[in-house]
């Protein structure tokens, strides 16, 4: 089954003839829609303002729909824990669009308001609000409340940083003590702390349902989508779509500033005072140490920055392709970041931005293109296994490249 078709860039819902424009599915409110350009009778348009919010233990879902020969205006209350759940849905006949819904939930206001029961959702500020009210909901009890909708903040940066500070400091405290076995250190809490989040994710309170498995209600999924969170924020700001010159591409533009910026910030942060010790304290720890170099303090910068440019990096990695991979994840990013560092020029002892940027480009191109002429040449699909051989023969061959004169 072919992939569905993402939808985005924003566009007229329906063409001049009330057909589809661009079937597919968006992940905000990119198809505009306008009840004018439908070309039926207004008996057979169905139009719906529909909410449902849950937090895993009971759900409340409330509709405002004007189906043309009949409207319905239903609230229902499901208790998940308990088992049970409460509808009622009034009807009314023939409303054929005097309902007056909003063609946006952006903007604009869905009221209804009859015998026993009313309700109304809302702008107010940055929230949309819904407001119901039902007698005779449940036996005699009536239902009513207001409940507020508001996005999630996207401020993951500023929660990364902290948690990025305190693990950069700890790991670099630690390469500091046991000096002359990095590598070893390097692997140990590499692995070790992958395999204790493993449990992690499994153990602690998550509760939110987007984030934990459907069956038990506990411990987080493998993949956890970052629709309605920070999807594509940086990716869409600015982006170019091609697809209107018939090239299957859109640019992610923010995404490539950020990524500038940060580079350019690295570079002049290099040519600091200290990012100049810092260097020469990787390039030659006795001769920066004979200048009065704290070596320590150098090592500790280092590990701290490198760890917060880390997770900086994989938050933009996450917004750009939408979802989170969690649990052993991890283990197949290490290999692929240092195999196109080292093809892009680096060695062992040195590295720089431009290393970065040419070794991103041959590896993306190497991985991309070499799976593809290995499978037309055997008619296998053995992509994955090739990505692996190209990824540790880079680094394999990279390495020998640097180190190979030496004795």
């Amino acid at each position: 089954m072919s992939q569905q078709h993402e939808i985005l860039r924003s566009a007229p819902l329906l063409n001049a003839s009330g057909d589809l424009a661009e079937p597919g599915w968006a992940r905000s409110l990119l198809p505009v829609y306008r009840r004018s350009d439908i070309r039926v009778s207004p008996m057979r348009i169905k139009e719906w303002d529909y909410y449902l919010i849950t937090d895993g233990h009971v759900g409340l879902a409330l509709t405002i729909a004007d189906n043309g020969y009949m409207g319905l205006d239903s609230i229902s209350f499901l208790d998940f824990d308990e088992g049970w759940e409460q509808t009622k849905s009034p009807m009314r006949l023939f409303p054929m669009g005097k309902t007056g819904l909003p063609e946006s939930s952006a903007d604009g206001a869905s009221e209804i308001a009859r015998g026993g029961y009313a309700m109304a959702f809302y702008h107010e500020d940055d929230a949309r609000c819904l407001t119901f009210h039902m007698d005779n909901f449940r036996g005699k009890d009536a239902i009513e409340g207001i409940v507020r909708l508001t996005d999630e903040p996207r401020e993951s940066i500023v929660i990364a940083t902290p948690f990025a500070l305190l693990l950069g400091g700890g790991y670099g405290w630690l390469l500091n003590k046991i000096k002359g076995g990095e590598m070893m250190v390097a692997t140990y809490v590499g692995f070790s702390s992958v395999s204790f989040m493993c449990m992690m994710w499994l153990l602690l309170p998550y509760k939110k349902p987007e984030m934990v498995w459907g069956f038990s209600g506990s411990g987080l999924r493998t993949t956890i989508s970052l629709e309605g969170f920070y999807d594509r924020v940086l990716a869409d700001i600015l982006s170019i779509d091609l697809n209107r010159f018939g090239i299957n591409l859109v640019i992610p533009t923010g995404s490539l500033i950020f990524f500038a910026i940060l580079a350019f910030l690295m570079w002049a942060f290099l040519h600091t005072k200290t990012g100049t010790a810092m260097t020469a304290v990787g390039s030659n720890p006795s001769f920066a140490k004979a200048a009065g170099v704290s070596i320590d303090k150098m090592r500790l910068i280092s590990v701290v920055l490198s760890t917060w440019l880390g997770a900086v990096g994989i938050l933009v990695y996450e917004q750009g392709f939408g979802f989170i991979q969690i649990y052993t994840a991890p283990l197949k990013m290490a290999f692929p970041a240092v195999a196109a560092i080292l093809i892009g020029g680096a060695s062992v002892n040195k590295a720089s931005i431009a290393n970065v940027i040419i070794g991103t480009f041959l590896y993306q191109g190497l991985v991309t293109m070499t799976p593809t002429v290995i499978n037309s040449l055997i008619h296998l699909d053995i992509s994955e296994i090739i990505r692996i051989i190209v990824s540790n023969g880079m680094i394999v061959y990279a390495l020998t490249r640097k180190m190979g004169g030496k004795k």
